[in-house]
């Protein structure tokens, strides 16, 4: 009989599992995971790797976009996940930032080469704390005050890389890029500070409704440092989320595309975008952003209720999304 920890975890059933069921789960899938800052993709002709943005406890959408177009098809198709996971959990989602954060990890751990995570904002609690910590919250309420399980998620998401550069000529990441001057761009990916920190999970681009606003002490980055960074990495376009009023659009001339996957903000949209993992020769197509309808409501197995903050505009240092 299947152990109900067994990888990856049915997100159904993980408000039922028992303590000792989670931390066994996280045992297995810590050391699955990539423990290194940048992921390096590499060419795999014919196939694509579907792209998403922040799903904040969205779980349902995260579930039937792998479901529809990765797991069920087959092939070499992946997901990438742009971060951000858990914190703002709608009401009508039960201790959804707990579900989504141990549903994807369990997933990249059990499929390391067709489900990828990238590190979020809200992965980076434990360096840069913010104002929302909902999955810590969750997890005390299932398993009592003096739980390990919000610490050892802790644990999970420091092994999570920060952003990914794939040989077809894209670079990813949850919201920006390194811009210290001096040395190679791999080399700054592998001094982790706080800097690079702020610069890669928590900036905004130049001219976003938001930028400015998060009280983050660096500044927007710009379009030409943009291209300059493009150009280092050997990449044409550049995948971010974080910022969902640029959700599905391009910025600074088709260099840089944002996107959003969770019912959370659903005024602005749920968009993925299938990008190539091929490096066939030719002009580059545009990778158009699809947009998606919020994936419906799953019958609720757990009956456990929690307050939630009427606030869901201030994730962090500053006041905005």
């Amino acid at each position: 009989m299947t152990r109900p920890y067994a990888l990856p975890l049915d997100p159904l059933a993980i408000p039922d599992l028992l303590e000792t069921e989670a931390l066994e789960a996280l045992d297995r899938i810590l050391p699955a995971l990539p423990g290194r800052s940048l992921l390096d993709i590499p060419t795999v002709r014919g196939a694509r790797a579907w792209v998403l943005g922040d799903t904040h406890a969205d779980w349902p959408t995260a579930r039937a976009v792998l479901t529809e177009r990765v797991l069920r098809r087959g092939g070499s198709d992946r997901a990438i996940f742009l971060g951000d996971y858990v914190d703002r959990t709608p009401p009508e989602l039960p201790f959804g930032s707990l579900v989504n954060a141990l549903y994807l990890l369990s997933l990249t751990a059990a499929f390391p080469e067709r489900v990828q995570l990238l590190r979020g904002n809200h992965e980076t609690q434990r360096w840069i704390p913010g104002v929302l910590q909902e999955a810590h919250e969750e997890a005390k309420e299932l398993f009592g005050d003096r739980t390990p399980v919000g610490e050892r998620l802790e644990d999970a998401f420091e092994r999570l890389p920060l952003a990914a550069r794939m040989e077809s000529g894209y670079y990813l990441a949850h919201a920006g890029f390194p811009r210290e001057s001096g040395g190679s761009w791999r080399e700054r990916f592998s001094r982790e500070d706080d800097e690079l920190l702020f610069e890669v999970v928590w900036n905004d681009l130049e001219g976003s409704p938001v930028a400015g606003q998060r009280g983050i002490p660096i500044s927007p980055f710009t379009e030409p440092e943009t291209e300059d960074f493009l150009r280092a990495v050997g990449a044409t376009l550049m995948l971010r989320g974080h910022d969902p009023y640029l959700a599905g659009q391009y910025r600074f001339h088709d260099r840089v595309l944002t996107l959003h996957t969770t019912r959370v903000f659903g005024w602005a949209g749920l968009w993925v975008a299938g990008v190539p993992l091929g490096a066939e020769k030719g002009p580059r197509s545009r990778v158009e952003p699809v947009r998606l309808e919020p994936a419906p409501l799953p019958p609720i197995r757990s009956q456990g209720k929690k307050a939630r903050s009427s606030d869901r505009t201030s994730p962090g240092p500053g006041q905005a999304p």
